[in-house]
């Protein structure tokens, strides 16, 4: 069991017969009384995201979860096909179970499925990745403001910002669960 304390951003819980991922916890304490903890909550099934109010002694039983590692091959329309790296059978998952992680899929990247019982309900990516960068426009000389950022369209279609020195063609490393720039490659 974990305690409402112990619990973190991508721990899967199970609450009332529902299967639960963590996406934000925050612990707020005030100087008089007990803390409290926010957890904003995803129904993996539903999608539903709620926000729950506990104390630090709460107790929630963990999700009996397994990741194996698979292989991304490819996408056609909304279906994605990934590869078992163990026994080369192939899953093919909908783009509703991938949420923003299609952001970042590249042909052969390995990552972890996540199961839920024989049920996939998500991929663990890896927490940052190298990507070319398709297209920016050109960064202008003396255009030098201190922490200046212009978009840039990585070659997966997901935009984000990115310094000014970056142009097309770099390689620079892209923070997964953020979806932020984090440095050149």
């Amino acid at each position: 069991m974990y305690e409402a304390g112990e619990l973190r951003n991508g721990h899967f819980i199970e609450d009332q017969n529902k299967l639960l991922r963590v996406l934000n916890y925050h612990h707020n304490k005030t100087g008089r009384g007990g803390a409290v903890i926010k957890v904003k909550v995803k129904d993996v099934i539903s999608g539903a995201i709620t926000e729950m109010s506990c104390r630090p002694g709460d107790k929630f039983k963990p999700a009996d979860i397994s990741r194996q590692k698979f292989q991304f091959l490819y996408h056609e329309g909304d279906e994605y096909h990934f590869m078992n790296m163990n026994d080369f059978n192939q899953i093919i998952l909908n783009k509703s179970v991938l949420d923003e992680s299609i952001n970042f899929l590249i042909e052969n990247l390995e990552l972890y499925i996540i199961f839920w019982g024989e049920k996939a309900i998500g991929i663990d990516l890896p927490s940052s990745l190298n990507l070319k960068i398709d297209y920016t426009e050109p960064g202008l000389k003396g255009d030098t403001v201190s922490g200046a950022t212009k978009i840039a369209k990585l070659e997966t279609g997901y935009e984000l910002k990115v310094p000014l020195f970056v142009n097309t063609g770099d390689v620079v490393k892209v923070d997964t669960r953020e979806g932020k720039y984090l440095e050149r490659a």
